[in-house]
């Protein structure tokens, strides 16, 4: 539990300030630097899932 709440008295926390120096839309960052092309493989290398029913990977799913 203490990994879950770690840092949930940091002054500020609500703020995007501290969103973003706790790495806050870092991902976000590298996608919109990737080709388009770039950004689809790293969804079908990472084989994450689909949230519907059948399971399909991300990958099979974006592209």
């Amino acid at each position: 539990m203490k990994l879950l709440l770690d840092r949930i008295d940091e002054p500020g926390l609500n703020t995007l300030a501290v969103y973003e120096r706790r790495g806050g839309y870092e991902s976000l960052r590298k996608a919109l630097a990737m080709e388009p092309d770039e950004v689809l493989q790293n969804i079908s290398d990472s084989q994450i899932r689909g949230r519907g029913g059948a399971g399909f990977r991300m990958g099979q799913k974006a592209g």
